[in-house]
């Protein structure tokens, strides 16, 4: 940010004042020379605070994300090697990614939970809808880690819709088979699933966990940020 001197990082933080100007530069890793691709840019509400599970255990209404998109159009191919970018964390023990059919209980029960009632097999193809569990539960402010926990975000909705998904540890992705993202495309009838087993020897007492779906290849399609969720270790 603000010249080539600065770190690189996965998220920066913002003092920012009124009609505030703020310089960021980076080096693509992917396009081509007379490609247009979509750019998203993603601001995220107080990114520093984190509960402490003292005086506060949730987020309220911090770490709510917005999302800008706009097209770059690429005038040269973009540099053969990036710079040096900080490595995904390891948090993962394992995980995968693949394809399940929409049943009737995911529609009634898991979106549902997710806040998406009313979903038919009518309508699905009419929006793109989410769902993110901690050990099958639906995690809403804080969780405690005494063993490890499967992470399940699934994706579901327009069909040909394409998506990169990303989990966040304390607002570093988190890797997924040495990779900070996972691309999956939607299909008609099928939901996009998403899997991993949380290692809690690799966190630490306090860490801050959520899941993002950033849109490949449409300017229209939506971007998703899960609620921010505390994952903390008992002494």
């Amino acid at each position: 940010i603000d010249g080539q001197s600065s770190d690189y990082a996965f998220c920066h933080t913002f003092d920012a004042a009124e009609d505030q100007d703020i310089a960021f530069l980076f080096e693509p890793v992917a396009g081509h020379g007379g490609d247009t691709l979509n750019l998203t840019i993603v601001s995220i509400t107080n990114p520093d605070f984190q509960p402490d599970m003292e005086s506060t255990s949730s987020y309220g209404w911090y770490h709510n994300a917005l999302s800008a998109s706009v097209e770059m159009r690429f005038n040269a191919d973009p540099p053969s090697s990036a710079a040096t970018v900080p490595n995904p964390v390891e948090a993962f023990s394992s995980c995968s990614v693949h394809e399940e059919k929409v049943t009737s209980r995911y529609l009634e029960n898991d979106l549902a939970q997710a806040g998406w009632p009313d979903i038919t097999m009518d309508t699905l193809d009419d929006g793109i809808y989410y769902t993110l569990t901690l050990d099958g539960d639906t995690v809403f402010d804080n969780l405690p880690l005494t063993e490890p926990v499967a992470v399940r975000f699934t994706l579901c909705g327009t069909p040909g819709a394409r998506y990169n998904i990303s989990f966040f540890l304390d607002h570093q992705p988190i890797a997924m088979n040495g990779e900070a993202s996972s691309a999956v495309e939607l299909s008609k009838g099928g939901v996009a699933v998403v899997e991993g087993v949380i290692d809690p020897s690799l966190l630490g007492k306090l860490s801050t966990f959520y899941c993002v779906a950033v849109p490949a290849d449409n300017a229209g399609t939506p971007f998703f940020k899960t609620n921010s969720i505390l994952l903390f270790q008992e002494a």
